[in-house]
Parts: C-alpha cells; sequence; structure tokens
C-alpha cells in the first residue's frame, strides 16, 4: 500500500467555507504554485545499522517530490577513515547516480560509515542526507589460565597466570575472583611476577573465574572448578 500525509486548512466567512492543502508527505503546497521553495526527500533503506567486520551492508534510495517530477540523486559512501567504499561488484561508491536498484558493499573495517545523499529538484533546491551504518566488534576476548590444577588439599596454595587476547582491538582488562564453597567472593590481585595465588581454608568445590573486558564492552568469562579435599 501508498499512503500520501495530507495537511488541510479550513477557512473562509460566514456561510462560505472551503478546504485548501497545506502540505503533502509534509512539502508545503502553496496556493500560487508559482516558486518551489522545498527539497526533494531520499529515503534510504538499509539491512541494518550494526554490522559485524566482513558483513555485507545493503541500502536502498528512494526520492520523492510533490512539485517537480525532475528529481535527480546522486550518493557516496564514506569509510571510517574518509576514503570512498566499493561495492561487491568492484565500483568506488563516489557520486553514483540514483537508480532503481539495491546496492551493497562490505565493511572492511570498525567504524562509522556515511551513507551520503544528494538531491537536486531541478527548481534551483538541493539538500544532503546522512545515514550511518557502524561496523562493531562483536568477539569476546579469549582468555588463556595456566597452572590450575583439579585436587588439591587444605592448605595448599595455587598459583597460575591468566591473559586474553582479542583480535580487533588489543585493549583487554583481565579481573580474576575466587568463590569459595561457602559462597563467598573473593577478588583476586595480581602478583609482581603477574600470576594470582590463592591458600585453600576449607574443604570442598572452589570456582575461579576469569574475565576478560575489551575496548568494545564485550565480556570473555572462563571459570575452572578446583576440589580441595
Amino acid at each position: 500500500h501508498s499512503y500520501a500525509y495530507m495537511s488541510l486548512e479550513m477557512g473562509g466567512i460566514e456561510n462560505e467555507t472551503g478546504l485548501c492543502i497545506q502540505s503533502i508527505n509534509y512539502q508545503e503546497i502553496k496556493v500560487s504554485a508559482e516558486e518551489d521553495y522545498i527539497d526533494a526527500q531520499a529515503y534510504v533503506k538499509t539491512d541494518g545499522i550494526y554490522k559485524t567486520l566482513g558483513e555485507n551492508s545493503s541500502f536502498f534510495i528512494e526520492t520523492a517530490d510533490v512539485l517537480s517530477p525532475l528529481v535527480s540523486a546522486s550518493f557516496s559512501v564514506r569509510l571510517p577513515d574518509n576514503g570512498y567504499a566499493v561495492s561487491v561488484d568492484g565500483v568506488q561508491l563516489k557520486d553514483v547516480a540514483v537508480n532503481e536498484e539495491t546496492y551493497s558493499f562490505v565493511l572492511s573495517a570498525l567504524g562509522r560509515y556515511r551513507i551520503v545523499v544528494v538531491t537536486d529538484d531541478g527548481l534551483g533546491n538541493e539538500k544532503t542526507y546522512n545515514v550511518n551504518i557502524y561496523c562493531v566488534d562483536r568477539e569476546k576476548p579469549e582468555i588463556s589460565v595456566n597452572g590450575i590444577n583439579s585436587d588439591f588439599k587444605i592448605g595448599d596454595k595455587v598459583r597460575f597466570t591468566a591473559s586474553a587476547t582479542d583480535g580487533k582491538d588489543g585493549e583487554v582488562l583481565v579481573s580474576v575472583a575466587i568463590f569459595t564453597p561457602s559462597a563467598v567472593a573473593i577478588k583476586l590481585e595480581k602478583n609482581t611476577d603477574a600470576s594470582y595465588s590463592y591458600v585453600f581454608s576449607e574443604r570442598g568445590i572452589y570456582i575461579i573465574s576469569v574475565y576478560a573486558y575489551d575496548g568494545d564492552e564485550n565480556i570473555g568469562i572462563k571459570t575452572i572448578k578446583a576440589e580441595v579435599k
């Protein structure tokens, strides 16, 4: 279905009242229609605003103008480094004339991509529209833990290392906590040699949890059980 949104105004004198169309699709209509000061509109339909690295982003552009049927439009896709994207067909997406087709490009770097559309109604009215697509990192950091055995006795001291890597931004914060059999949570501080240590004081199952946070708010979690007899 297609819809047109109209704004109407009722006016006149006593016993003589009429309706005048003020706008169609939010574009003002003047009674004289001698001049057109309204910009042509552009509608950019995307298949999603947030994407991950390596995904395709596809979009379709429609233009409209109530008073002028001669709307022309062009678009460009700007990369996060302000360069120009290349379509999946190998065409540089810079000042491309808008046709009734779907355009696609690959998100090859993290950051903001801008679809910039410029419309011209042929009557001297030009307008620029911007639509943002964001390539985000949704990959959790990978955690590595070394030095923890499965069985311990009361009084044993465990010493282990915990680290994490992230293939996207490199900034990873590691935090370690141990949960005792009596459900007490203890945050472990890193030793000077970059290891973590703890002395077991009660029998039961301990849970050692390692948390890794990257710069894009992704959280990796690794848990290890240690039984104390």
